[in-house]
């Protein structure tokens, strides 16, 4: 070499540097974005202190998931409990995403957070019964995968980096272990997500096709990066898979009929030959007889129970009139723990004598009843409310109680 241009070439940009260069970050950017505006949506909604919505919009829940609501596993990757939740997620996903996918490339790195993601998921659905959001699995997995790269990285870190690289990751290791044994954080996700990310890198994926720019010196240039197809369909599968959740929560976890103003269609009070309008977003229900319930309040604003009560067809007028006085002497008294708030109204709606109160129970619950009084029978609705349900849900129990009536 002549010794006149040794300098030069000293002074030029190792390999490394220029192949870095060349890399953005895109697809850590789009998993901001997704993040930050999955959390605008459930302050929109009131999830992050409502359960019922933050369960609808698909926060993972094991025996949701195994009912068939798989879509879950992905769609509580993007769902957090707080801003503080989600600003350090953010920060460290912005740390160590736009490094990682500057030195991996954008294919492999979606690659590893949608693995990581679900192998979070997966974890905490094992190990785990409790709800849970947040995309610490997804975050572990890049961690755990830096770890390994910095130990091994097969030529591709030039060797100041690789030793920075090690010390950083392993103070990062050690934090987040400490961390995860905190009261309230899913340790499983981040011990299934961890996983992930070390064996996807112990096993060269994460390397594959990359040029080793370490082994070049100043001025030389390592060559191009050589993606296989394996890592870009697997890329293109996960990538698809994190949208599809995304997309999911929407529409399969219609949270927007909690806020809505509830439409009512029929339904049958069991077997007792009574129909009652409910509200359509309680899709479940349970009972026999002459008593049935409508909703969970996991997933709904309140639960509504009917029971209903049909009269002798010899009964006359005469018999039913102390009826309502004596109902609202009972309705009067506390049951079960709850207190009437205010009294026992009584009015008349198209002819039909309905008693309604409300009630304060335990724990912040709240209880509407109605009891609807006709010639033929009395319904009786019960509407309790869950903490933090919407006001649009106020009074479904009057309406409720009114349209229940005996069908032949």
């Amino acid at each position: 070499m002549d010794p006149t241009l040794r300098p030069t070439i000293e002074r030029a940009p190792t390999a490394f540097a220029v192949g870095i260069a060349r890399r953005r970050s895109p697809a850590t950017w789009v998993l901001l974005a997704m993040n930050v505006t999955m959390y605008l949506y459930e302050l929109y909604n009131g999830a992050p202190d409502y359960s019922p919505a933050l369960i609808r919009m698909g926060a993972l829940m094991r025996e949701r998931v195994l009912a068939g609501e798989v879509w879950r596993l992905v769609t509580c990757t993007f769902l957090h409990a707080s801003w503080l939740h989600l600003g350090f997620n953010m920060m460290v996903l912005f740390g160590l995403g736009t490094m990682l996918e500057r030195i991996l490339g954008t294919w492999r790195f979606l690659l590893l957070y949608g693995l990581s993601a679900l192998g979070g998921s997966v974890g905490s659905l094992i190990f785990t019964h409790g709800l849970s959001v947040g995309a610490s699995g997804a975050l572990w997995g890049l961690m755990t995968a830096q770890f390994v790269l910095a130990l091994r990285s097969g030529g591709i870190l030039p060797e100041p980096l690789r030793v920075r690289m090690r010390a950083g990751a392993m103070q990062n290791l050690m934090l987040n272990i400490v961390n995860s044994m905190l009261p309230g954080v899913d340790w499983a996700a981040h011990a299934g997500g961890g996983t992930v990310g070390a064996i996807l890198g112990a096993v060269g994926l994460l390397t594959w096709g990359l040029p080793r720019w370490a082994a070049f010196g100043p001025g030389e240039d390592a060559g191009p990066d050589r993606v296989p197809a394996l890592v870009v369909l697997g890329s293109l599968a996960t990538s698809g898979l994190l949208v599809l959740g995304l997309v999911a929560g929407v529409v399969l976890g219609r949270v927007d009929v909690l806020s809505a103003a509830p439409t009512l269609s029929p339904r049958h009070v069991a077997t007792s030959g009574w129909t009652v309008d409910v509200p359509a977003a309680l899709t479940t229900s349970e009972g026999t007889g002459d008593d049935v319930a409508f909703g969970d309040l996991e997933t709904d604003p309140v639960v509504v129970e009917v029971v209903v009560s049909s009269f002798d067809p010899l009964a006359d007028e005469a018999d039913l009139a102390p009826l309502p006085s004596q109902l609202a002497t009972q309705m009067a008294q506390a049951e079960n723990g709850f207190s009437i708030l205010g009294g026992v109204q009584n009015t008349v709606v198209d002819g039909v004598t309905v008693l309604d109160g409300d009630y304060l129970g335990p724990n912040g619950y709240k209880l509407h009843r109605a009891l609807a009084i006709r010639p033929y029978g009395v319904a009786r609705v019960d509407v309790l409310y869950g903490a933090g349900a919407p006001g649009t849900w106020t009074g479904i129990g009057r309406t409720v109680a009114l349209s229940a009536r005996r069908t032949p």
